[in-house]
């Protein structure tokens, strides 16, 4: 009949640390099981994965091109893997105080006509620091996914050894299943690898959504620190205001690169790449547009008009995710949600019916005892 007399007994040794029946420490186990996989640790330790093997290839690439023009005390400490721990931030500062020097010796804050025509020769040294910020930027992105891959692996190690105490439990419980309850196992099997592909695919847009968030505030930042130099006349605040302009919109726009980089089969309807590559060169002559009355109010209206633009990127983002993606997900979760049921359903009637047959096989066996030490006797009286 498939079911063993012994399934009376409690679940002692099943990970739970207390004596629950079984049914008790399946549904217990059940319980965390659907609230760890709401969290979907596998979908995001694999997108996870995927974003890191971004930003180690964009480093090494970067790392390529500061190689090739002999950018001072840049070098690998690994063949092919770069760490922040490796990285000298202090070559960002020189980097950025040579341009400051250049800008103070020129003297083309005096006179903009010498702006001009020294433009190229400080936008080339703004855009070697520019790729050393980027490459600052990339690090500690690549620091941070790190620290995430760490801490999703262990919640998919969890989840994992969850999966294992249930399959204990459930073989105790029932030493063989019912034919209707493979199939049910199978089905939600079948139903949570598509969530797992959904899931991957909303992380995907979330994480656009979110670099496209940083993109709005980073390029605020940058057109109120642009938009304070208007009446600023301390020559060492301007500097300082106009690297901060400088490194703010640049950050702005390796967010919407990125977001942009989470979604390469999307045509964004704001922030498009032509866009994107508008705006970097805006900032590569950002030091002597500074001084030229003409060409600072024209990159005041590039930086107002591109943080709008980023606005009305999030939204769609946003909106995008919450009204197609999303569903697409809470459908199937809704799926899920019946399968479990109606699997836990299948399992607590099986195991109840194993328990009243033990209970029943126990009794008759006691009475079958009984009876035949009552023949003993009688035959003995006799």
């Amino acid at each position: 009949m498939g079911c063993a007399p012994s399934t009376q007994r409690s679940i002692s040794d099943n990970g739970m640390g207390s004596r629950e029946t079984g049914i008790e420490a399946y549904k217990k186990v059940e319980r965390e099981i659907i609230r760890e996989e709401k969290a979907a640790p596998a979908p995001s330790l694999g997108h996870e994965m995927a974003k890191l093997d971004r930003f180690i290839a964009d480093i090494e690439n970067l790392m390529s091109q500061l190689s090739q023009e002999r950018i001072a005390d840049v070098e690998l400490t690994s063949n092919d893997r770069f760490s922040q721990k490796y990285f000298n931030p202090k070559i960002v500062d020189e980097s950025d105080n040579a341009i400051r020097t250049v800008v103070a010796e020129l003297r083309i804050n005096l006179d903009q006509t010498l702006a001009i025509e020294h433009e190229e020769f400080i936008a080339n040294l703004n855009r070697k620091s520019l790729k050393l910020h980027h490459l600052n930027w990339l690090s500690q992105m690549r620091a941070r996914s790190e620290e995430e891959i760490s801490k999703l692996s262990e919640r998919v190690q969890h989840l994992q050894k969850l999966y294992e105490s249930q399959e204990l439990i459930i073989r105790d419980l029932v030493k063989s299943k019912l034919s209707s309850t493979g199939q049910l196992e199978k089905e939600l099997d079948r139903v949570r690898s598509y969530r797992d592909t959904l899931v991957s695919g909303e992380l995907s847009w979330k994480d656009a959504t979110l670099f496209a968030q940083d993109s709005v505030d980073y390029s605020h930042t940058a057109y109120r620190s642009w938009h304070s130099l208007r009446t600023e006349e301390d020559e060492s605040v301007r500097f300082r205001q106009a690297l901060k302009t400088r490194d703010s919109i640049h950050q702005a726009a390796l967010s919407v690169r990125m977001a942009q980089t989470m979604l390469p089969g999307v045509q964004f309807p704001y922030c498009t790449s032509r866009e994107i590559f508008a705006i970097l060169q805006v900032i590569e002559y950002l030091f002597t547009d500074l001084q030229v009355p003409e060409r600072y109010g024209h990159a005041l209206q590039v930086y107002k008009s591109f943080n709008k633009r980023a606005k009305a990127l999030t939204q769609w983002l946003k909106q995008t995710t919450d009204e197609t993606i999303h569903k697409d997900v809470e459908e199937v979760d809704e799926r899920i949600n019946d399968l479990s049921n109606k699997l836990n359903q299948e399992r607590t009637n099986r195991t109840e019916f194993c328990e009243t047959y033990s209970k029943w096989h126990n009794t008759l066996k006691s009475q079958q005892q009984n009876f035949n030490i009552w023949m003993k006797n009688a035959i003995g009286i006799g």
